[in-house]
């Protein structure tokens, strides 16, 4: 009797255990969901107005932001209803597509990243000697960030390709069976370790290059309008050197969750709060980087007009 009274006082203890836990972590998803598409999508509207943004480089970074918009709305609005309530399983439909949707949209924002660093690259490594022949790649540059999410998109969709959000306790996202696992390691993680060196020298190179620039920018006197244009370039180099480490970040968590046990509640960290909390870190240096400020002299005429 003693022996099945503490059975069934365990198994209550277990179940108040998950069920509190679901709560915290259901709360943690929402709230850092929501941080994250509220910089992303500030960060969209920063973006296009910038003045140093413009034209293709103003695209890769509103793809960049597309993305990181997506991962976190795919948490707020799927993740936290099934660690409330475990409907993932009662609507495959819904689960099927906003796991293919949140693990594609990694590779929308992979090659702006990489086109980005190229064209910054080649304007400082050869003071915009070979820029022209880098923008004639404009059309390539276009057609291969659309076709390889689409392929990725459709390998996601093949059955038992699928990506799901994995409830029971667990509460993250992540590929169906093996032959998701595939998909993700050959089409996604083995592409990202062919690049991460390459990108990896190239944005620390602009990082290095500009932040020379400025300090001897610093030593001699230069136009004021010289110093404003060094100072968005550094930023941006700023922006690229978080994008770099972010990235470094995601894919050891991968690769960790891909070779190595782990308990619930580090399953949780590594695959949501760690990409979470890195899409966001992205969204806000975008807000924080590139915000300008709007000039007072212009300011006073246009109030000026408006009393007209």
């Amino acid at each position: 009797m003693n022996s099945s009274n503490q059975l069934t006082s365990n198994s209550t203890n277990l179940h108040n255990y998950f069920f509190i836990a679901s709560i915290v972590e259901a709360s943690l998803i929402a709230i850092i969901g929501f941080l994250g598409v509220t910089f992303g999508i500030i960060g969209l509207f920063i973006v296009r107005r910038n003045s140093f943004l413009k034209g293709i480089t103003g695209l890769y970074a509103s793809l960049d932001l597309i993305n990181t918009i997506i991962i976190n709305a795919c948490h707020l609005l799927w993740g936290v209803p099934c660690a409330l309530w475990s409907i993932s399983d009662s609507l495959p439909f819904l689960n099927y597509f906003f796991g293919n949707l949140i693990f594609t949209s990694v590779a929308l924002g992979f090659l702006p990243k990489v086109y980005l660093g190229l064209s910054r690259f080649v304007v400082l490594a050869f003071n915009g000697k070979y820029s022209e022949r880098f923008e004639r790649t404009r059309r390539f540059q276009y057609a291969s960030m659309v076709i390889y999410p689409l392929c990725i998109a459709i390998l996601y969709s093949l059955p038992g390709c699928h990506c799901v959000f994995l409830t029971k306790s667990k509460n993250y996202f992540w590929t169906e069976g093996e032959q998701g696992l595939r998909v993700l390691f050959y089409a996604q993680l083995m592409v990202s370790y062919v690049f991460m060196p390459i990108t990896t020298f190239i944005d620390a190179s602009i990082f290095w290059m500009v932040r020379k620039k400025v300090f001897r920018a610093a030593r001699q006197r230069t136009s004021q309008q010289k110093t404003e244009q060094l100072r968005k370039e550094y930023r941006l180099a700023a922006q690229m050197l978080v994008n770099l480490v972010n990235g470094i970040l995601l894919n050891v968590s991968v690769f960790i969750s891909k070779d190595f046990y782990l308990d619930l509640i580090a399953g949780f960290i590594v695959n949501t709060m760690l990409w979470q909390i890195c899409t966001m870190t992205v969204s806000l240096s975008y807000v924080v980087f590139f915000k300008e400020k709007r000039s007072k002299a212009l300011a006073i005429p246009l109030f000026i007009l408006c009393l007209q």
